[in-house]
């Protein structure tokens, strides 16, 4: 399997360059393989046998061999795997892209055992991009961001190392060995460094230059076929399913000036948002028969009619939703919509006000929206009046064809000493249900009525079995109902300032329509005069009445965010929601709104400068005008004065001294000991010449220099000093270090120094 070949001999591991090329190029398929690992699409097994592949390709790298495969195993392998292939996408449930990563990821593990020519070392960079290519089709997360950088800068790395080592192959081995291969390696990697950061820096320039389609649009795979609970029919207990999924699937920011204040986040957190209603119910599953109807849409700007109910408060709440992908075209609202906001460019609603987009899925979308939340008053509603439209009466009244005897004369015992007004008779249901039924995700009711047998047998289910319930028995008392499925209101970031709602926030309830009251004298029945005041211009009969959500499933423990795990992991939600929202879904709506605040902060910035101008300059003005009074005060405060003074000029002295030495190290520091010790004998020398008043200029030479002192003792012990740092300096003398030219150094300065004393005290001899 493995054996020493003639490429990996001790000369040609030697070659710095070339081990180096091959370094980084299994560094780039590492990173390729990582950005793949990080898509959450592989296995176990997958991530198992990559690493491993790695990691023994680089273990054979740096014992310098080269594993040999013969030829007809790698046949055999082939053959089999394209076998796998089909089983992999038929059999064993792999999508397409899947597949085709599994494929792509087999390919790069043969390849990367069987390279030897400068062919197979393109093969595998090629094979590197594909798998980043797979990586960036199955993925919209944010840490695929740091990947992708890893991957521009490896990829650079690893293209500069190939026309290099190319080069060296091509050149005379003279020519080849004659590089310096520490410093060569250095060299390109700056080189590449500066590369990759020039491309990552203009691809982000052209990135909020160009605006680009949502993905939604052109990579159908990201979206979670599996989830269930949003379509036309749903089988009880299809939603717990979901409620076992921690992943975030909704961030909810609301709008407004008052939207972080801590009464709003009290508000938000008692909202239900609508996803999917559904009306009709034949004893294991919900579905909807209503079909949808498009809605008019002006840049994605669809209005909706406000609902008409007596006495019924008005308030409106301003949110914007960004959604993950689950595979459904459902959107997610807050009751009693009134605008919604969108890119899509067609929306559809129904009978049971259940929006969703045509012709692409609403996963991964950003939306904002204004609701109208306000709700009658309990004392309101329970003068409801008893007139049901026929449409809502047909619809919502309906019962499942085999419907368990015990039902009715389960509802009537509840409701038997409850007031006959509908409001009250379905809080009566709804506290029963809380109070004689448990709340479970396992071991959820079945058989042909699972109704019935969460009911009566074992008391126990999910909220689609409470929210069943309170249904069929509102129904039964004749209250119109239908089943919403949806989520509840999760906990809030407080670093992104949104609410996270996630897969286990997944509720079902209930909601009950309510007719508008009589007017007195009509015992209980809606005129047509009355029916007439009510409807305003631009409503239907559907806007008569409301719907009032009732909740039958006991409430349960609020998931705690403290702690330092808790709080890294609200970090990590605020940045990937950054990428969501100013990555993935990055359009010609966020460039305008990306100008707007650059346009805006321009402004604020000119504004201050030309304040901060404006007052420095009259600052500095008026600090001149008080010179003059200053200069006539300084003798009042000498001490001060000295102090300042005194520290100014040692910050300065220190400064000056600190870049001087720092000059002379840069000098000096590629010299020899030898060297630097001749080149400080040399400027002693000069500066006690340049003291006894022999300056040299910077442009004359030792001999120059010796002409202009006398002839006597003190220019021989110049001479002899010359002499001395010449073949130091530049004749290769100090070449065997310090200890050679060091005595000889100090005998000519001592030498000098005495002339020098000899010729100060012949011109002042001392008075007698």
């Amino acid at each position: 399997m493995q054996a020493r070949t003639s490429s990996f001999t001790p000369a040609a591991r030697r070659d710095g360059l070339k081990l180096y090329f091959e370094a980084l190029l299994l560094l780039l398929l590492a990173a390729g393989f990582a950005a793949l690992v990080g898509t959450g699409f592989f296995g176990a097994g997958i991530i198992a046998v990559g690493a491993g592949a790695l990691l023994l390709r680089g273990l054979f790298l740096w014992r310098g061999y080269q594993p040999r495969i013969p030829a007809h195993w790698i046949t055999a392998i082939t053959l089999l795997y394209i076998l796998f292939y089909g089983v992999d996408y038929y059999l064993l449930g792999s999508n397409f892209l899947t597949a085709t990563a599994h494929l792509v990821l087999f390919v790069a593990v043969v390849k990367l055992f069987t390279a030897s020519a400068p062919r197979d070392y393109l093969y595998l960079c090629v094979l590197a991009f594909l798998e980043i290519l797979t990586a960036t089709t199955l993925t919209v997360a944010a840490g695929f961001f740091f990947f992708l950088v890893v991957f521009i800068l490896l990829l650079v790395a690893t293209f500069v190392a190939y026309e290099m080592f190319r080069a060296g192959q091509a050149a005379a081995p003279g020519q080849a060995a004659a590089y310096p291969a520490r410093r060569l390696r250095t060299s390109l990697a700056g080189i590449s460094l500066a590369m990759a950061a020039g491309i990552v820096v203009l691809a982000a320039g052209l990135f909020f230059i160009l605006p680009r389609l949502s993905y939604r649009y052109w990579n159908p795979m990201l979206a979670r076929a599996g989830i269930s609970g949003f379509s036309n029919q749903v089988r009880l207990g299809a939603v717990s399913r979901l409620q076992r999924d921690p992943q975030v699937l909704l961030h909810i920011r609301l709008l407004g000036p008052r939207a972080h204040s801590r009464a709003m986040r009290r508000l938000a957190r008692h909202i239900y948002w609508r996803g999917r209603a559904l009306s009709s119910f034949n004893g294991r599953s919900w579905f909807d028969p209503a079909r949808p109807r498009v809605l008019r849409s002006a840049f994605g700007r669809v209005e909706f009619p406000p609902s008409f109910y007596p006495g019924r408060p008005s308030r409106l709440l301003q949110y914007r939703i960004v959604m993950a992908p689950l595979g459904t075209g459902v959107l997610f609202l807050a009751p009693g919509v009134r605008l919604i906001l969108t890119s899509f460019p067609d929306l559809s609603d129904d009978a049971t006000q259940t929006i969703t987009s045509l012709g692409a899925s609403a996963g991964g979308a950003s939306y904002t929206a204004v609701s109208d939340i306000g709700q009658p008053a309990p004392a309101q509603l329970r003068r409801a009046g008893r007139q049901i439209p026929a449409a809502i009466r047909r619809r919502d009244l309906q019962l499942p064809p085999h419907l368990d005897p015990r039902l009715p004369a389960l509802a009537r015992a509840i409701v038997a000493h409850a007031p006959r007004d509908a409001w009250d008779r379905m809080r009566v249901l709804q506290l029963y249900l809380r109070a004689h039924e448990h709340y479970t995700l396992t071991g959820l009711p079945g058989g042909r009525d699972p109704l019935a047998n969460f009911l009566f047998r074992t008391h126990a289910g999910d909220c689609e079995y409470f929210a069943s319930a309170l249904a069929i028995l509102g129904r039964l008392d004749g209250v119109p109902t239908r089943v919403v499925n949806g989520f509840v209101t999760g906990p809030y970031n407080r670093y992104s300032g949104e609410f996270l709602v996630r897969g286990e926030d997944a509720h079902s309830w209930v909601e009950a329509y309510f007719p508008p009251p009589a007017p007195a004298g009509s015992r209980g029945l809606v005129t047509a005069s009355a029916w007439r005041a009510w409807l305003t211009p631009g409503l239907g009969k559907a806007s008569l009445g409301t719907w009032v959500g009732f909740d039958a499933t006991p409430p349960g423990a609020a998931p705690s965010l403290h702690g330092p795990w808790a709080r890294a992991m609200l970090l990590l939600d605020a940045a990937q929601t950054f990428w969501q929202d100013w990555v993935v879904n990055y359009d010609f709506f966020h460039q305008v709104r990306l100008a707007r605040a650059l346009r805006q902060d321009w402004r604020v910035r000119l504004r201050t400068g030309r304040n901060w101008l404006r007052a420095a300059w009259n600052q500095l003005t008026g600090r001149g005008r008080k010179i003059p009074i200053a200069i006539q005060l300084a003798p009042r405060h000498p001490r001060r004065t000295v102090a300042v003074i005194l520290v100014l000029g040692f910050c300065l002295t220190f400064l000056g001294y600190g870049l001087r030495r720092r000059r002379n190290l840069a000098r000096t520091q590629a010299l020899t000991p030898g060297q630097q010790l001749a080149i400080r004998s040399w400027r002693r020398a000069h500066a006690w010449l340049r003291s006894a008043g022999y300056a040299r200029a910077p442009a004359q030479t030792p001999m120059e220099m010796a002409e202009q002192l006398p002839p006597s003792e003190l220019r021989r012990a110049y001479l002899e000093l010359a002499g001395v740092y010449e073949a130091c300096r530049f004749g290769g003398a100090a070449e065997g270090g310090m200890a050679a030219p060091a005595p000889r150094l100090r005998q000519n300065l001592r030498a000098l120094r005495q002339a020098l004393r000899a010729e100060k005290a012949a011109a002042h001899p001392p008075r007698l």
